[in-house]
């Protein structure tokens, strides 16, 4: 996964949208097989971005 260095930027700011990917990522509760699937796709992004 690749971001444009200028999108990056605008989620990077996003305070809303980063503590969001963080909460899903943190999500200890998460046990279906979608939200595990969303749980590791935001935990791909956040890495990408911090």
């Amino acid at each position: 996964m690749s971001f444009n260095d200028e999108a990056a930027k605008l989620l990077k700011q996003n305070v809303q949208f980063m503590n969001h990917i963080r909460e899903l990522v943190d999500d200890h509760k998460i046990t279906t097989t979608t939200n595990a699937g969303l749980k590791k796709a935001a935990d791909g992004v956040l890495w990408k971005l911090e």
